[in-house]
């Protein structure tokens, strides 16, 4: 007997759109902002909304075999379906996927996958599930770990701040200043971590090509070190179907957001796919929250009380 996860299904009834709709409650204009993000969703997931499917057929993860070799764990994993094809397989360690949000492709309906796990010190709870080509995700199969050895993990702290834009009506006060001070307050924590790392990016250097950049950064951690995400400055929704957030780099043109600064999928990218499983994100920008006047003006004119 198995119970359903709700995460199983929220690709496709993950749906506020609908619920604000039949309730009769929410502005026109907030319902479609709910629909677009929806679609959003499917797209950044690889599925259309007509690829789902009603009921609640799901494909079947099997882990085949599985053995500790001290801090990796290493598994051999079934992934089956008996009516659509495969579309992708993910590990979470500690609710942590380890290959980015929709995690790796897979094809065929029956397929075996071979993986090396490295664990996380202490204790580990390990799942492991797949997802069909219509969104369904199946069961997650789970296993219980543990590496007791120490593990002094490092810090690394990467900050955009940003107070002087090419835009002078733009500017703020304390944008960089924030960036600059926690960089200063994580770097005095060197007796906490292995090592303290810590790159900042304030006011020109604040490019779309420095995030570009800035994977690199990161691109030596591992599984058992800290990385804190942290952006000040502008940020606003666009007029596009999708409400887009992007966050306002120093050369922002309020009238070419998509040519001049930085979407949030780009920003949302860099806790992606890397080592590290403690991350956190901290965002103190116009409009973090959730969009509430999709306007450009009104988002723009919080400079004045910045």
């Amino acid at each position: 007997l198995h119970a359903y996860d709700i995460d199983q299904f929220a690709l496709k009834y993950n749906r506020p759109d609908l619920i604000l709709s039949s309730m009769g409650l929410g502005i026109g204009e907030l319902i479609d902002h709910y629909r677009g993000q929806y679609l959003r969703r499917l797209r950044r997931a690889g599925f259309k909304e007509s690829d789902l499917v009603s009921g609640f057929h799901v494909p079947e993860t099997v882990i085949i075999s599985s053995k500790q070799n001290e801090k990796f764990y290493d598994m051999e994993i079934s992934f089956s379906d008996d009516k659509y094809n495969l579309r992708r397989y993910n590990i979470f360690i500690n609710d942590v996927p380890l290959f980015g949000s929709y995690g790796k492709e897979i094809s065929g309906s029956n397929t075996s996958v071979r993986e090396s796990i490295e664990l996380s010190s202490g204790k580990n709870k390990i799942e492991v599930s797949c997802t069909n080509e219509k969104g369904m995700e199946s069961y997650r199969e789970l296993i219980n770990a543990s590496y007791n050895k120490p593990v002094t993990g490092s810090l690394y702290f990467l900050g955009f701040g940003v107070s002087q834009y090419k835009d002078s009506e733009l500017n703020l006060k304390y944008a960089d200043k924030d960036a600059r001070d926690l960089a200063g307050t994580f770097s005095k924590m060197k007796k906490k971590y292995g090592s303290v790392n810590v790159k900042t990016y304030l006011n020109g250097e604040v490019t779309a090509d420095a995030f570009d950049r800035a994977k690199e950064f990161i691109s030596a951690a591992k599984v058992d070190d800290t990385f804190v995400l942290f952006i000040a400055g502008h940020g606003v929704h666009g007029r596009d179907k999708d409400a887009t957030y992007y966050y306002l780099t120093h050369n922002a043109d309020r009238n070419d957001l998509a040519g001049s600064c930085v979407n949030f999928d780009t920003i949302e990218d860099l806790m992606q796919g890397i080592a590290p499983r403690n991350k956190i994100f901290l965002m103190d920008t116009c409009e973090s929250g959730e969009i509430e006047d999709n306007s450009e003006n009104a988002a723009i004119s919080a400079a004045d009380t910045k």
